[in-house]
């Protein structure tokens, strides 16, 4: 056997009996341990925020994913996503937008949405689904 591999052969053991005679000690004193404590309210970021998510249909109609609810027109939409952030700011809340676009959509159609929510200081993230509707 090598020289190196004896060395690595008593640190084997070494260790064994390390963990060994850890395992069946005790402890004579006992010290309670002091768990830190925080000082932010329960509630977290994440529940201070509402996500908006929008999606783009052929028609360029948009539809509001969580209630199923039908826009059609771009002017209704910028309506509602202000009505939407300023009931939210109210309640403490902030406000973000999902765009979700088909992959055949124009992308003016999308930028629309994003160049509006930037413009209003709202925090906006774009999907795009990869299989077209028309596939289906």
């Amino acid at each position: 056997m090598s020289r190196g591999g004896i060395v690595v052969r008593l640190i084997d053991i070494v260790l064994n009996l390390l963990f060994g005679f850890m395992c069946i000690s005790t402890m004579e004193r006992k010290s309670p341990v002091k768990l830190p404590q925080s000082d932010m309210p329960v509630q977290s970021q994440v529940q201070k925020e509402e996500l908006l998510v929008i999606s783009i249909n052929q028609q360029e109609q948009f539809v509001i994913e969580s209630e199923e609810l039908l826009i059609p027109n771009f002017e209704a939409l910028k309506n509602l996503i202000l009505t939407r952030n300023e009931s939210f700011k109210k309640l403490d809340r902030t406000m973000k937008v999902r765009i979700r676009s088909y992959w055949n959509l124009p992308i003016r159609y999308t930028m629309r949405i994003a160049n509006f929510c930037r413009d209003e200081n709202i925090p906006v993230g774009m999907d795009v689904e990869s299989i077209s509707s028309y596939n289906r």
